[in-house]
């Protein structure tokens, strides 16, 4: 990123512009660099959601406890401490 920094920095030098260019990609570039870290973050926590394909564990993410399942691939009903305590089912 430093390199890149220098480069435009130095274009911007060479080009005699009255307004600082550079800006606006070094803007977008920082930026990407941020959402990379904060992905890289993310991952690194371990952070996964159920699917094919995805390292499925089997466990249900929120809560650390095995899905149950009725059809193959179907998510079963919420165990009744997490239903709406005032709902009817």
């Amino acid at each position: 990123m430093a390199v890149v920094a220098v480069a435009l920095t130095g274009l911007w030098a060479l080009s005699g512009a009255h307004f600082f260019w550079p800006a606006i990609p070094l803007f977008f570039l920082v930026l990407s660099v941020f959402k990379h870290a904060r992905w890289r973050r993310w991952a690194a926590a371990g952070v996964r959601r159920g699917g094919a394909g995805t390292g499925d564990t089997g466990t249900d993410t929120v809560h650390g406890r095995p899905r149950q399942t009725g059809k193959a691939g179907a998510e079963a009903p919420a165990p009744p401490e997490l239903k709406h305590p005032h709902r009817r089912s």
